[in-house]
């Protein structure tokens, strides 16, 4: 009996001995699998990561955009200073906009305002007096003292989102106008009494640009003479001499005069009917700007909480029939479109607004954004 336990003793070593080996063996096995595992599912997300990336500078070319990509944001899962981070955001995109939200009064309002105008597009006859205009003839530019600074033709429109797809290359014209003279001060009575009404130049601009053959026109940069007045920046008030009762703005004066008869000028007979677009383009009009703030975060609260348009590949289409769509109808921007076709029918036919698409042109800078204004025949609506 003594015997037993000294017999079992060495095969009790042994197996301690063993299982000590096993559960090392099993440590560094779990230990390698372990890190084997950080690599490969590190891997897989950077090769994701270089998927995605890839993929926004394909589309990014698709687009015509050679300035690269923005990937701020893109990485927003990773902790902050994770090394997979590092080097990857190459700046902090522009402040966001601040807009000054209209009250529901005013909104009601620019839609009223919208609403009539539209319903004036489909039937101008219902506009009165306003139907008509006397701004019919090229002349009429130089006599109200209106210089044409620059005429040439663009083709490379591929950097601009929105554009190109209108355009597709094909050569259009711009026009660059300033008010620089004086019209005649002319006698006029007033109060039953004669007075002699001057027109002092303004130095107003009109930038536009025309594809008569593709039924085009783009508003690059216009700033009217009620606006310069504003702004207290005409040649005589930069000089110190005040804006008095006396001057008088030019009777044409208005953006959808001047661009009719630009239209009018370039156009034959049987292509001055055919226009398909007018684009807004990089709206900084305040009334406007917080119009389309209100409307985007009203229908769509929680994809543009602020109101910020979207860039050209999420833009957004606004049709009649959607409240929203009037709104758009009664802000600065478009009334002066609805103008156009109401009172210069004889220069392109019976013809309405049948679409507005909004979109942010280049979210990198500042935020500018554009409206694309599709015009269809009053009488298929």
């Amino acid at each position: 009996m003594a015997t037993r336990p000294y017999r079992r003793r060495p095969t009790f070593f042994l197996l301690a001995i063993l299982l000590g080996i096993l559960l090392s063996f099993t440590a560094f096995y779990n230990s390698k699998a372990h890190r084997d595992d950080n690599v490969q599912a590190r891997t897989g997300r950077d090769l994701q990561t270089v998927n995605h990336i890839s993929n926004l500078e394909a589309a990014a070319l698709q687009d015509g955009n050679n300035a690269g990509v923005d990937l701020h944001g893109e990485l927003s899962p990773h902790a902050p200073g994770n090394e997979e981070a590092v080097g990857l955001v190459q700046r902090a995109p522009p402040a966001p906009p601040v807009f000054q939200y209209p009250t529901q009064g005013e909104y009601c309002l620019a839609y009223l305002k919208g609403s009539k105008l539209w319903g004036f597009c489909r039937n101008p006859a219902n506009a009165g007096d306003a139907e008509t205009t006397i701004w019919n003839a090229w002349t009429q530019m130089a006599t109200w003292g209106w210089t044409l600074k620059g005429r040439q033709q663009s083709v490379d429109m591929s950097q601009f989102p929105g554009i190109e797809s209108l355009v597709k290359n094909v050569a259009g014209i711009e026009y660059f106008w300033k008010h620089t003279r004086s019209h005649a001060s002319e006698v006029e009575m007033i109060d039953g009494k004669p007075k002699t009404v001057s027109y002092p130049p303004t130095n107003a601009e009109f930038f536009n640009m025309y594809w008569p053959t593709l039924g085009v026109i783009v508003a690059v940069d216009n700033t009217s003479p009620q606006q310069m007045v504003a702004k207290k920046i005409t040649p005589q008030q930069v000089n110190g001499q005040p804006w008095t009762a006396d001057d008088n703005l030019p009777q044409l004066q208005r953006w959808s005069d001047v661009v009719s008869l630009c239209w009018q000028k370039l156009t034959q007979d049987t292509q001055r009917a055919d226009l398909r677009w007018v684009m807004r383009r990089y709206i900084t009009n305040k009334e406007t700007l917080n119009m389309l703030a209100f409307v985007l975060r009203k229908k769509y609260p929680k994809m543009q909480p602020v109101g910020q348009a979207p860039d050209w590949d999420h833009r957004i289409k606004f049709t009649p029939g959607m409240e929203e769509f009037n709104a758009l109808m009664g802000t600065p921007n478009i009334r002066g479109v609805a103008w156009m076709l109401i009172q210069h029918q004889s220069t392109f036919g019976r013809k309405t607004i049948v679409s507005i698409t909004v979109y942010d042109p280049d979210p990198r800078t500042q935020y500018m954004p554009d409206m694309m204004v599709e015009i269809g025949p009053a009488s298929a609506l």
